[in-house]
């Protein structure tokens, strides 16, 4: 049986007379039966149906309201879905950035073991490199002292070269005297030998 066909209503008459007009067929056979019987009948169903139609209105209004509430209750839940939808996205992009958050903290950890390592690495180096300065400085501290020693004896060697210089000459000019002095005695000593080889 299809449910989405609706049984016909039975029209609804608004008086007796109305009544007693569209079903001339049926009154016909009740003609035995008093009129003012069948209007008291009909008197006494119009109150009912007035009650029903006031309990219908009530019942309208109540299913109205239902549907509202329905409706509203829909779209409070489409909202809480869509809500509920951008709560789930944004739970994905959540974990996404976690996700690349704890990549780029574990890349942040291999770069800072790797700067501790080159770190260390230079430590050791420069402590190296220390050592070699102070060698070297020690080396220079040890090359100036003797520079200065060489100083110290390069002037007292040239004092001494002075001085001999100074006895040089000395012994040059000396010597130069005694040439002459020697000279002037061999030419004193050729002339006492020619006057005395020569006597007047």
């Amino acid at each position: 049986m299809d449910k989405s066909k609706k049984t016909p209503l039975s029209p609804v008459y608004s008086s007796f007379e109305e009544l007693a007009k569209f079903n001339k067929t049926i009154f016909g056979y009740l003609k035995t039966a008093p009129s003012g019987l069948l209007k008291a009948v009909w008197e006494s169903r119009n109150s009912e149906v007035e009650t029903l139609k006031e309990r219908l209105k009530k019942a309208e209004a109540f299913i109205k309201k239902a549907q509202d509430k329905f409706y509203q209750v829909h779209l409070e839940n489409q909202t809480l879905q869509e809500l509920f939808n951008d709560q789930i996205d944004q739970r994905k992009a959540i974990g996404h950035k976690n996700t690349q958050l704890k990549k780029y903290v574990k890349n942040l950890e291999s770069i800072q073991e790797m700067k501790e390592k080159e770190l260390e690495k230079l430590q050791k180096s420069n402590s190296a490199l220390n050592n070699k300065l102070e060698l070297s400085h020690q080396a220079l501290l040890r090359i100036d002292f003797e520079y200065q020693e060489l100083k110290v004896k390069h002037h007292t060697l040239e004092e001494d070269f002075y001085q001999l210089e100074a006895k040089y000459k000395e012994m040059k000019s000396k010597n130069n005297h005694f040439r002459r002095l020697n000279q002037q005695m061999e030419q004193e000593l050729l002339r006492s030998l020619d006057a005395s080889s020569h006597p007047q």
